[in-house]
């Protein structure tokens, strides 16, 4: 179903999350190339004259993860929520 589709993709993707914590990974350490962000912005395309706030964009993401944004760390209980208590110590 969709709901268990969009719980495994959460389970996976908060798994990398827990890989990139392991190895020391922090959120200054994701950012988005400048052009990708639209600086410059584009001229053309349904982007034209945009630019994207990746700051805020990453902060909706860690929240809706259950991630703390200014460490990464993952929010007591998500883990558990997840099915993946056991695998963290």
């Amino acid at each position: 179903t969709l709901d268990e589709m969009i719980k495994k993709g959460t389970r996976l993707a908060t798994l990398l999350h827990v890989f990139n914590l392991r190895e020391g990974f922090e959120p200054n350490d994701f950012v988005m190339p400048r052009r990708a962000a639209g600086d410059p912005q584009f001229t053309v395309g349904p982007f034209a004259n945009r630019t994207m706030d990746f700051e805020n964009l990453k902060k909706q993401y860690y929240d809706a993860m259950g991630f703390e944004i200014a460490t990464g760390a993952i929010k007591k209980g998500r883990l558990a929520e997840l099915g993946l208590d056991s695998l963290v110590k």
